[in-house]
């Protein structure tokens, strides 16, 4: 979804003396602003979504991810590599798209309404990051991947896993107190019931990890639409109030409100923009996805459980 246009006059058809900003006061054009940055960063973090859902996509264009924890390769590369570089390249992409997004929310929440952030931080980031290991164990092996560490290894079965005695090991790095007493805990556990390898499943923390950061944008849209709704009827107001500040011609303007220049660049709106439509879309498209990836962690979850 692209957020903001810029076009060279001299490409267009119109006349040019025609086209300056609005005569607006301070606060007009601060409402406009606002709501201008609203919507674009609302644009911009469902974009981000989406990216994050093309590295999903394409770790199963690569791969099948089975419930047995087999990973086998579908696809043959064009170019020379191993699967366990290209399982881990895949695997740190996807996690660090969950995260970019993550980060996103929070800072319009931020931007916007502090309270607002604080409430859907309780009832949402810390409820998930709570509530589900795998969520909390990835987001920390995203950092774990910055500080230059391949986070996926080869079990002793030829499958791929997260290997908690080589993640606990590794030097120059120190795992938070919470998640590292966690990983001790597993790792005892494992062993007392199984004599077994500290191991953790590749396939399901990766349909852990997604379906939480898809349910955090899920309720994050639903949380952000009175502050959105807000701001387009202060912009319909305004236009009701002020009716000649928007630009009329049988141009490609037509309809468009001139509100500032900056660096020589005029920036414009347009008044037939939808934003209250364009939320309800994604929420829509969303809520979908999430339908579909609940019914495939449920999938490995029943088959964990037998």
């Amino acid at each position: 979804m692209k957020t903001e246009h810029i076009i060279f006059m001299e490409h267009l058809n119109v006349d040019t003396e025609k086209i300056y900003p609005a005569d607006l006061n301070d606060d007009e054009l601060a409402l406009i602003k606002h709501h201008i940055e609203i919507t674009r960063y609302i644009q911009e973090i469902d974009s981000l979504f989406h990216v994050f859902r093309f590295n999903l996509k394409n770790i199963l264009h690569y791969y099948n991810l089975m419930c047995s924890d087999k990973i086998v390769r579908q696809i043959e590369y064009n170019f020379e590599t191993s699967d366990n570089i290209a399982i881990n390249a895949l695997t740190i992409s996807f996690i660090s798209a969950g995260k970019t997004l993550i980060e996103s929310i929070e800072g319009f929440l931020k931007m916007n309404d502090t309270d607002l952030y604080q409430e859907f931080r309780i009832n949402y980031l810390s409820k998930e990051y709570d509530d589900n290991f795998h969520f909390r164990f990835l987001l920390r092996l995203r950092d774990y991947a910055q500080h230059g560490h391949l986070p996926v290894s080869m079990s002793s079965n030829d499958t791929y896993c997260f290997d908690l005695n080589h993640l606990l090991s590794t030097p120059h790095f120190s795992h938070n107190s919470t998640i590292k007493n966690q990983m001790e805990n597993i790792k005892n556990d494992i062993y007392e019931r199984f004599s077994d390898y500290p191991y953790i499943a590749l396939t399901r923390s990766l349909a852990e990890f997604n379906i939480c950061c898809i349910r955090i944008y899920l309720n994050f849209l639903k949380y952000i639409r009175n502050l959105l709704h807000n701001s387009v009827d202060n912009i319909e107001s305004l236009l009701n109030q002020r009716p000649e500040i928007v630009y009329k011609s049988k141009d490609c303007f037509n309809n468009h409100v001139f509100y500032e220049v900056i660096d020589d660049i005029l920036h414009m709106f347009n008044i037939n923009d939808n934003p209250k439509k364009m939320l309800s879309q994604i929420k829509n498209i969303v809520s979908d996805i999430l339908k579909e990836e609940q019914i495939e962690i449920d999938k490995i979850r029943m088959q964990k459980a037998k």
